[in-house]
């Protein structure tokens, strides 16, 4: 939603648009949520004590590079798809609500996957999908005609998400 009101708005229309829900969304939580509220107050140290337990520095490793690749080549969407697909700089907001689409639908089987197989084997098979997503991502432009090359990596999308 926000490429489309970049669009449609340009990049201020943008900000000024999250700054309103984000408001919003505060006054929602302000007047919804139950007064006296106390968390668990644990000291910063405690906190990042977490980070230690065994078997989540590699997660974390492993999120941040897979996250930092992907959005990385994300960040190259709009060229590639506009350059090499032939698309419409109007056809971005749809392709990124694809990948949202996508990147939903991704989370919950994820997270079935994960209870029914386990977690190592749900991200090794995650990570693998997302390496041939990024590899199509790459050829499709090259191989195709801009007519077929264009919807292909719109229809990419959903599975890289």
């Amino acid at each position: 939603l926000g490429a489309l009101v970049a669009t449609l708005a340009g990049w201020r229309g943008t900000f000024f648009a999250i700054a309103g829900l984000g408001a919003l969304a505060g006054a929602i939580l302000w007047y919804r949520l139950p007064r006296g509220i106390v968390g668990t107050k644990l000291p910063l140290r405690q906190r990042l004590a977490a980070t230690l337990r065994p078997g989540v520095p590699s997660i974390l490793l492993t999120t941040l590079l897979a996250l930092t690749g992907a959005f990385t080549v994300f960040a190259f969407v709009a060229p590639l798809a506009v350059e090499g697909g032939g698309l419409s700089p109007i056809a971005l907001p749809g392709m990124l609500l694809a990948f949202g689409v996508g990147a939903v639908i991704g989370n919950i089987v994820g997270g079935q996957a994960a209870d029914r197989f386990g977690a190592t084997r749900t991200v090794s098979w995650s990570l693998a999908l997302s390496a041939v997503m990024l590899v199509m991502l790459s050829v499709i432009p090259a191989f195709l005609p801009h007519s077929v090359a264009g919807p292909a990596l719109m229809a990419m999308m959903v599975p890289w998400g």
